[in-house]
C-alpha cells in the first residue's frame, strides 16, 4: 500500500489532489446508522472521493463496543388526523336544491 502523505494524487481519478479535510463519516452498522463529525479524511479536490485513515475508523468502532451499536428503536410518529372519504367514481355527488330564487332588478 502506498503511503498517503507521500503520494498527494487522487488513487481515483489520477488527476486531483488530495487535501486533509474534516468530514461526517457516515456508515451503518447492522440496522442503526452510525454518524461521526469532524472526522479526518483526505479529499480529492477533483473527484471529491474520501479516504479515511484506518485509525480513525478503529476508534469510531471501539467507541461502538465490540457487542456493535445499540438497536435503532426510532419509531416514526404515526398520523393523528382522520382523511375525508370521497365518493366511489360510479356515484354521482349530489348537491343541494336551491330554496330561493334571484329576485330581477328593476333599472
Amino acid at each position: 500500500m502506498k503511503d498517503i502523505l507521500h503520494d498527494l494524487t487522487c488513487p481515483q481519478c489520477h488527476i486531483g489532489q488530495l487535501q486533509l479535510r474534516l468530514i461526517t463519516y457516515v456508515k451503518m452498522y447492522g440496522e442503526t446508522l452510525v454518524t461521526a463529525p469532524n472526522m479526518p479524511a483526505w479529499e480529492c479536490d477533483v473527484c471529491h472521493a474520501q479516504q479515511v485513515s484506518p485509525e480513525a475508523i478503529q476508534t469510531v468502532e471501539l467507541l461502538i463496543s465490540p457487542a456493535g451499536p445499540p438497536p435503532n428503536r426510532y419509531q416514526p410518529p404515526t398520523l393523528t388526523h382522520k382523511r375525508k372519504v370521497q365518493p366511489e367514481s360510479g356515484q354521482p355527488r349530489t348537491t343541494a336544491p336551491r330554496t330561493k330564487a334571484r329576485a330581477k332588478v328593476k333599472s
